[in-house]
């Protein structure tokens, strides 16, 4: 799942969800495969994630360093992919382990918005 996230690869991703896989599992940095999906990129792999499991995961988890899949997402500017974590509730609030906030990962990057 982190590979096909990480990717892009939205069939195998959906293959993999359609047969149970929710894949709560972490890497060695407390990286989730939501984080993962981010990193990779691609909105559309990302919404069928959460619209595939987002009842199962929590999806404002921290890895090691206390970022979230927001910090993540606002990291890269990506509107296509903060907006629907957004939607699905995720913590705007959260910190990492030196406090920033996903706002501040956005305005560090002097990010307004970046499309898809």
């Amino acid at each position: 799942m982190f590979t096909a996230a990480g990717k892009g690869r939205i069939e195998v991703t959906q293959q993999l969800l359609r047969h149970g896989s929710i894949a709560e599992g972490r890497d060695q940095d407390g990286t989730t495969f939501l984080y993962q999906a981010i990193d990779g990129g691609d909105a559309a792999v990302l919404s069928l994630i959460l619209e595939s499991v987002s009842e199962h995961i929590d999806i404002s988890t921290t890895n090691n360093l206390g970022l979230t899949a927001l910090h993540k997402a606002t990291n890269i500017g990506m509107l296509a992919i903060v907006k629907p974590l957004l939607e699905k509730k995720a913590d705007v609030n959260a910190r990492t382990r030196d406090w920033d906030t996903p706002l501040h990962f956005a305005a560090c990057k002097g990010a307004s918005s970046r499309g898809p």
